[in-house]
């Protein structure tokens, strides 16, 4: 999958209508999760959607940062014996995959982002449980 201005809604809609569901036909993930990983998204959007050409030292130290925050997630899903749905979201939306690619392309990091904002509308979109 190669995330482009024209495709990353309609890969986000894909995702997340295939993430893993309960038994009540909801998405397992919750709501706190998949917006923790948001929140720490849109502030990385935030400072590099003011300025253009390469990505400075600083941001690209952000996007590791937030790299591995992902991994360090999906090593917790299935800790103990309850499964959060953490594991399934983020090899479905290939975030840790899509975000090697970032590198220090801005343009290919504000894709990256709203993807992410996508993903996060249609967990909503269909019915993505709350804690």
């Amino acid at each position: 999958m190669e995330l482009t201005k024209t495709n990353y809604v309609d890969q986000a809609e894909k995702v997340m209508n295939n993430l893993k569901k309960n038994n009540k036909n909801k998405i397992i993930l919750t709501t706190s999760k998949i917006r923790n990983i948001l929140t720490t998204t849109a502030t990385i959007f935030d400072k590099v959607k003011r300025n253009q050409g390469k990505l400075s030292i600083e941001e690209v130290s952000d996007v590791q940062n937030l790299r591995m925050k992902l991994v360090y997630e999906y090593g917790r899903d299935e800790l103990g014996n309850k499964e959060n749905g953490v594991r399934d979201f983020i090899d479905k939306s290939n975030l840790i995959e899509e975000i090697k690619k970032i590198g220090d392309d801005r343009e290919k990091l504000i894709i990256y982002c709203k993807y992410v904002e996508a993903l996060v509308a249609y967990h909503r979109y269909f019915g993505g449980k709350d804690n």
